[in-house]
């Protein structure tokens, strides 16, 4: 994806970004950090990709991917623990 493509995109989904972050935090400066970090890859991802049929839902999934991880890194489990 061409370089302003991808500005005009992450400029227009940055309040939703803190919005999903803010939702999943519920704390302003963790919602700040894991919005940045959401940004940051998105940015990155939407740059390496040729095209994006739904920018929307492209960006979710990695905003889903990048809250995931930050759960792991927070808990410092990469996997559940088994009950058995």
């Amino acid at each position: 994806m061409d370089k302003e493509t991808a500005d005009r995109l992450i400029l227009e989904y940055t309040p939703k970004l803190y919005g999903f972050a803010l939702s999943k935090t519920r704390d302003l400066q963790k919602a700040e950090e894991l919005a940045a970090r959401i940004t940051l890859e998105a940015y990155a991802a939407l740059l390496k990709r040729d095209a994006v049929a739904n920018p929307a839902g492209y960006i979710y999934r990695v905003a889903q991917h990048v809250y995931a991880r930050s759960v792991r890194e927070e808990t410092g489990r990469a996997y559940p623990l088994s009950l058995d």
